[in-house]
């Protein structure tokens, strides 16, 4: 009977009630819009950066990731990297593992001159790692023979003026601190996608990048597996670890932890702003119900006559309250689930995207995505604001006075 009292209820005023529920659905489909627009961005940057970039795992000498920023990457060569591969095997046998060598350099016409990382890389294994021979859309990719030449990105293409079979100088310093310089043909321009890959590294043939900087060793070992999942893996890498004494194993979870922070801290920022407008909405269930106390205060005590004690009558306010947050609930679910279903099979649009995130390895279009249990939370978190929302007019209703209201 109390429930379909508070369901009837609601009705008697339907633009109160309507403006209530906006305030409520906006809150909460907002939140899903934005969580899994989130969500979205970060599930497919990571899928970037681990097919175009870092691999599953890498394997560095000891010392050199922590102090990466800040260091010549030609003082940690590895020189067991054979024995090191071995290991992977044995607990990762289904890996693709490849030594390359990264420096860093400049890529310069004469007239521009654009700071970059050079990586020597064996064309095989980097294609089986990263299918880089995929990302190559003018032009060929390397050859394992292929001396002096070099894949770069569009990007970098277009800023100096580069087309396939042009000649281009780069520059470093070796490994005796001694400036470097080599003309090297374009072969081949490549787009990835990832814009820290594409606007900021060039490959060239890994025993070419040896005699470039005057070493005989790779400085990293990156390693492709199958499985990706931080949860599946973790105890293996920890195993590898530790058969491993003077090399450190960094999975992608670690390469692009400052990524996952940032974009955990967004989502984060996201749910303060739905705190807050289901907040206001709260604000507005408790001015409505107050207005609806006043508005029936005979009935009330019409119900104090019928039988009806406080806890009842606080029940049916709650009631109210709390079946204005499900419908605002559903509806929001039922648009926000629409919304997402769209974007997570056709994407939404940003022709910018890549211009205005560069550090995020994120296309022309984003794909939603937001698991079902916290959009449940988010639906529920409408309700539950509601629910307590209502309480105090239900309280207030309680304090009414029934031999007053009769005799009023």
């Amino acid at each position: 009977m109390i429930v379909k009292m508070a369901f009837r209820n609601i009705f008697r005023h339907k633009i109160r009630t309507t403006l209530t529920m906006l305030a409520v659905f906006f809150g909460i489909f907002i939140t899903l819009f934005g969580v899994s627009i989130n969500n979205g961005m970060t599930r497919y940057a990571i899928t970037q950066f681990i097919k175009t970039d870092i691999g599953v795992f890498k394997i560095y000498k000891k010392g050199f990731y922590k102090e990466r920023e800040d260091l010549d990457p030609l003082k940690y060569i590895i020189k067991d990297d054979q024995n090191i591969k071995e290991k992977v095997k044995a607990i990762f046998p289904d890996a693709d593992i490849e030594t390359r060598l990264a420096f860093n350099g400049s890529l310069t016409n004469g007239d521009v001159e654009l700071p970059i990382k050079i990586f020597g890389i064996d064309p095989e294994n980097e294609n089986k790692i990263f299918l880089r021979k995929d990302s190559v859309i003018s032009g060929d990719y390397l050859n394992k023979g292929d001396s002096e030449t070099v894949l770069i990105g569009e990007k970098n293409a277009e800023l100096l003026k580069l087309k396939v079979g042009d000649y281009i100088t780069l520059m470093t310093r070796d490994a005796n601190k001694s400036m470097n310089a080599y003309d090297v043909m374009v072969k081949g321009i490549i787009k990835t996608g990832n814009n820290m890959v594409d606007e900021n590294q060039v490959f060239i043939n890994y025993s070419f990048a040896k005699d470039f900087v005057s070493t005989d060793f790779g400085n990293e070992i990156v390693a492709s597996i199958s499985e990706t999942s931080q949860e599946r893996i973790g105890e293996r890498i920890q195993a590898l670890q530790k058969n491993l004494k003077d090399a450190e194993v960094v999975p992608w979870y670690k390469e692009i932890e400052d990524f996952l922070k940032t974009m955990e801290l967004d989502e984060k920022s996201g749910q303060i702003m739905m705190a807050i407008i289901l907040l206001m909405a709260g604000v507005g269930i408790t001015n409505t119900l107050i207005m609806a106390v006043y508005e029936r205060k005979q009935e009330i005590g019409i119900l104090y006559a019928m039988g009806f004690d406080r806890s009842r009558i606080i029940s049916l306010f709650t009631l109210e309250g709390g079946f204005i947050g499900i419908l605002a609930a559903l509806v929001a679910g039922i648009a926000g689930g629409i919304m997402i279903m769209y974007g997570a099979k056709y994407g939404l649009n940003i022709p910018a995207g890549q211009e205005s995130m560069k550090s995020i390895p994120v296309g022309s279009r984003i794909y939603t995505y937001l698991e079902p249990m916290k959009m449940f939370y988010y639906l529920l978190s409408g309700v539950i604001v509601a629910c307590i929302a209502s309480l105090y007019p239900a309280w207030f209703a309680t304090r009414l006075n029934p031999v007053e209201i009769m005799r009023d």
